[in-house]
Order: structure tokens, then C-alpha cells, then sequence
């Protein structure tokens, strides 16, 4: 039954490595390597420039001399079956991405890279603007949205909480990351990219796997309640008919009690009278009165709290447009090569220091969070509040193993150049989070990130403007089908492990895009006799890992 509800994927992976394979065999790049702005070499350009992906076009440098140069096709313009069979396949992985809540950047960079052949220096902004696009209608879908355990369905669905304890160490391991991916090798990233990848899809489909267990074992249990309840119904119905007794009476439990009191028992006796080593006694009347004051003033911080919880969350997303503010500010004045707003000098002790400063920023950051999270904590626990399944006690359960997974997972999104959605969200759901949470909290975090990437390429001017209104557009549409299908799937089935077998197969098909489109690019340094060793930090070619810090 798994085989075929899972079917129509396999089809789709088959597709895709046709795609690939037409994408390897035409990936020769008629433009030098590494100008990112496809400058050609010699006087004129190379005959494989005047293609259906290439045109030569002759324009005027800043000596007002005549220049060749390669120009990437516009959209529909070259092959127009190869545009539309692209856009084709990136819905599906941008609607797969969006149920499994990931921006799903390590699918659409390789497809990009090797089926419509643009460099990394601008299919990463290309996948930028896919996501932000993505990311914008999940968060209006989620925003809405509530807990789906019983007793938080007043919860927002996003874990706001999660977010601003883990997303500024997150953030923070990315600024080790990106330094640690500048000097690596191809090769070593490759290596790595598809040892973590493989590694996070195994976790993810036995995550799944025991979701899916734990639903077949609650649905088992239900189905022998019920038949449990009706055999003793008519048992009791046979005997009070053979008895002929009316004064019997089936006792039916009390579902009208106030909300306050959901979660808790109460002994009906208790409030008028205790007991001590001699017996009952039974309070005064001043006792009695403070008594009810003291559960007045219970019951109205405990109805404050819920209604804070329900309303929505200005104050948790203040803190994380600040904190992604701080960290675009200090990326400014930081610049790279030679784009500093502040005259910084790659690899001089100030642009450490910035470095270092951005990394302070973001751990001050995480621990006013803490601070902020214990006092709701304690907010909870003083009007007792109830905790569901799947709720993470940041307080008493050890938050420095949290911190520690939120640093490991931005730095391997930094380093490996892909979105830390894909280490991420499976990260959440070993935590124990409830899927649909775990989706949507990750979402949340790549629509803030991705939009910071997004605004600087917009500066930079790195996004072909047709091809990324389409993306955009696109993304848009297939995010909406991927959010209705997955919460109506959700809903009537109440499978929630479906989110987790998405998020493995979009990790899957990652790893396998990335390793064959990294194998290309290591065929071609190879080709082009470059070297395979350690790179200087500074005094490199344009970057094209610009966006790693993606989410």
C-alpha cells in the first residue's frame, strides 16, 4: 500500500533523471570560467555561444571599446520544451517542498544548474527568489492555522518559542560555515553534501516509519474501544431488560465542565474541607474567601496567558526581524570582496572582528531568548498550564543540547551551501516535535531568511528578472497546491507521518541532484586543470555561495 501511495514520486524521479541526463550530456559551458558575467574569451565568441541556451551579444566597456560577450538566453526564447518541461518539474518539487515546510534550494539549484545551465552565481539567487515566493504563501496559510493537539488548540502552529531559542544559533553557526565552505574544495563539499543528505534521509523516513506505526496503533486502539464500549452497552441493555430493574442508570462522564478545568481533577469535597491527624476540619469563612480569591486570580492570569497565546504573535516576530537585521547590517559592513559599506579589507583584523561581532550578536541573541522562554515557562507552570505531546521543555530539559543541534545545523547549511530547512525540519522532528508543527516552524524560518538573501541579490542585480517573476509566480502556485493537499490529506486521514515521508524524498532527490551536478562541475575543474586543494579566503572570484545563509 506504501508502494503505491508513493507511486506517482518514483514516476517523477524518473522524469527528472531524463532531465539530468539531457542536462549532463549538453552542460559544456560556451562562456570562460569563472567570470560570472559570461564574458567571453579571445575576440570574438565561441561557436557553442551562438546556441539555442547562449547568444552573442556585443556591447561598449568602460573605455567605450566593443566587448563580446555570452548572454543566457531569456525565457522561452531557447528551447522552449526545456523551459516549459523545467518549470514543470520545479512545481512539483517546489509543492513537495512546501508540505514537508523546507524552501527546497537543494533541489531547484541543481536543476537549474544542469537542465537550464545557469552558474551557481545566479541559480542560487534564482532559487532565492523561488523560496521567498514559496515561504510568503505558507506563512499566510500557517499564520492562520492552530495546534492540532488537544489542549493548544489556542496555539499559534508555528512554535514561536522554538524559533527564538534555536534561529539565532542557527544563524550563528552559518557565519562559521560560510567561512569554512569559502576555503574548502569542490570535492570536500560534495563528499560532505552527500554524506549529510544521505544520512537526514534515513533519519527522516524511519521517523516516519514510527509516526506511521504510532497512527496505526492509536487508530487500533480506537477501533477496540469503540467495539469495547458497544459490547458492554448491550450487555448493560440485556441485563437491565432480564432484571426489570428501573432504578439503573448508565453513568456518562461530564464533557461540560468549564475549559479552565480541562486537563485537571478535582475532588468536589476538597474545597470545603480538609483533614489533619484528628480528621476532617472544616475551614472558616476568611479561609474559605481567600481560598476563592486565590483561584480567581488563577483563573485570570491562566485566562491572560491563553489569550496572549491566541493572539497574534507580534512581539516573537519583532524579535526575529531584528535579529536577521542585525545579522544583514553586520553582513554590510562585513562586505566581501572588496563590497564593504565600511571600507573593510577581507582578511584584516577588522573584518574578523566583524566576524566575531556577528557571532556575539547572535549567541546575546539566543540567550535573551532563553531568558524570554523561562519566564513564559514559568508563566505556564504557575497557572497550571497544559503541556502536550510534542512541546519541548527548553527549561529543565538540558537547552544546551538544543543549542548545540541549531549551531551543527547552520553550519552544515553554511558550509554545504544548502538551506537549513533540509537539516533543520528532520532536526525538529527527532526533537519529538508534532510534524505539522515541525513543518511550519521551519517554514517560517525560511521565509525571514530567504527574504534577506533575496533583497541583497536584488541590490546586486543578480536575478534575470523573466526568469525570476516566473520562479516567483510559480513557486507561489505550487506552495498553495502543496498546502491545501497536504492539511486536507492530513485532516481526513489524520496521518501526520505523510509530512515526514515528503520531507525524506525531496531530501533524497536532493542528494542525488547535488551529487550529479557537483560530479559535473568536478569534470569540468578537472578538465580545466584547476586545483583540488584548500582556497584562499580572500581575493576569490565572485561568490556563489552567497546564499547560505538560507533557510
Amino acid at each position: 500500500m506504501a508502494f503505491k501511495e508513493h507511486l506517482h514520486f518514483i514516476t517523477i524521479a524518473v522524469i527528472l533523471a531524463h532531465l539530468l541526463h539531457f542536462g549532463a550530456v549538453n552542460a559544456d559551458n560556451p562562456c570562460a570560467k569563472p567570470d560570472a558575467d559570461f564574458k567571453c574569451v579571445g575576440n570574438g565568441c565561441p561557436s557553442k555561444c551562438h546556441g539555442s541556451t547562449y547568444t552573442c551579444h556585443a556591447k561598449n566597456d568602460s573605455q567605450n571599446e566593443e566587448v563580446l560577450e555570452c548572454r543566457h538566453a531569456d525565457l522561452f526564447t531557447g528551447s522552449l520544451g526545456r523551459d516549459v518541461g523545467t518549470l514543470a518539474v520545479l512545481f512539483v518539487f517546489l509543492a513537495m517542498s512546501s508540505a514537508g515546510g523546507i524552501g527546497g534550494g537543494g533541489v531547484i539549484i541543481p536543476i537549474l544548474s544542469v537542465v537550464t545551465m545557469f552558474p551557481p552565481y545566479f541559480a542560487v539567487p534564482l532559487s532565492s527568489t523561488a523560496i521567498v515566493g514559496a515561504s510568503i504563501v505558507q506563512f499566510i496559510f500557517q499564520i492562520q492555522r492552530r495546534h492540532p493537539m488537544p489542549g493548544a488548540e489556542h496555539r499559534r502552529l508555528i512554535d514561536f518559542y522554538t524559533i527564538i531559542i534555536l534561529l539565532p544559533m542557527a544563524l550563528a553557526g552559518t557565519v562559521i560555515g560560510v567561512n569554512v565552505n569559502s576555503v574548502s574544495p569542490s570535492w570536500l563539499i560534495l563528499g560532505v553534501v552527500t554524506l549529510v543528505l544521505t544520512f537526514t534521509t534515513y533519519k527522516t523516513f524511519k521517523k516516519g516509519i514510527d509516526l506511521r506505526r504510532k497512527e496505526a496503533a492509536v487508530r487500533f486502539q480506537k477501533i477496540t474501544t469503540v467495539r469495547r464500549n458497544y459490547d458492554s452497552k448491550s450487555d448493560f441493555r440485556h441485563e437491565s431488560q432480564g432484571s426489570g430493574d428501573e432504578d439503573d442508570e448508565l453513568l456518562i462522564a461530564d464533557y461540560t465542565k468549564d475549559p479552565d478545568e480541562w486537563g485537571t481533577t478535582r475532588d468536589p469535597t476538597a474545597i470545603n474541607s480538609m483533614e489533619d491527624d484528628h480528621g476532617p476540619v472544616i475551614p472558616n469563612d476568611v479561609e474559605m474567601a481567600q481560598r476563592d480569591s486565590n483561584q480567581a486570580e488563577l483563573n485570570e492570569a491562566k485566562r491572560k496567558l491563553l489569550e496572549e497565546e491566541a493572539a497574534f504573535p507580534w512581539k516573537p516576530i519583532l524579535i526575529t526581524l531584528f535579529e536577521l537585521g542585525g545579522v544583514v547590517v553586520f553582513s554590510l559592513i562585513r562586505g566581501g570582496s572588496g563590497t564593504s559599506m565600511a571600507g573593510v579589507t577581507c582578511g584584516a583584523p577588522s573584518y574578523w572582528g566583524v566576524q566575531f561581532a556577528t557571532f556575539l550578536f547572535l549567541c546575546l541573541c539566543a540567550g535573551l531568548g532563553f531568558l524570554y522562554v523561562k519566564r513564559q515557562h514559568k508563566r505556564r507552570v504557575a497557572v497550571n498550564y497544559t503541556f502536550v505531546d510534542g512541546d519541548i521543555d527548553y527549561v529543565h530539559g538540558g537547552v544546551g543540547k538544543y543549542l548545540i543541534f541549531a549551531l551543527l545545523a547552520g553550519f552544515l547549511a553554511g558550509f554545504l551551501g544548502i538551506g537549513g530547512g533540509m537539516v533543520l525540519a528532520p532536526m525538529l522532528l527527532q526533537l519529538g516535535i508534532h510534524p505539522l508543527v515541525s513543518a511550519a516552524t521551519t517554514a517560517y524560518m525560511t521565509l525571514f531568511s530567504a527574504a534577506g538573501s533575496f533583497t541583497q541579490f536584488i541590490i546586486l542585480e543578480r536575478v534575470p528578472l523573466d526568469y525570476g517573476a516566473a520562479l516567483f509566480v510559480l513557486a507561489c502556485l505550487a506552495s498553495t497546491l502543496g498546502q491545501i493537499l497536504v492539511f486536507t490529506y492530513v485532516r481526513k486521514t489524520g496521518k501526520t507521518s505523510v509530512i515526514a515521508f515528503i520531507l525524506g524524498i525531496v531530501i533524497c532527490l536532493a542528494a542525488i541532484m547535488l551529487a550529479v551536478s557537483g560530479g559535473i562541475q568536478l569534470k569540468d575543474d578537472y578538465d580545466q586543470h584547476k586545483s583540488f586543494g584548500f582556497r584562499p579566503l580572500c581575493n576569490q572570484p565572485k561568490p556563489t555561495n552567497s546564499s547560505s545563509t538560507r533557510f
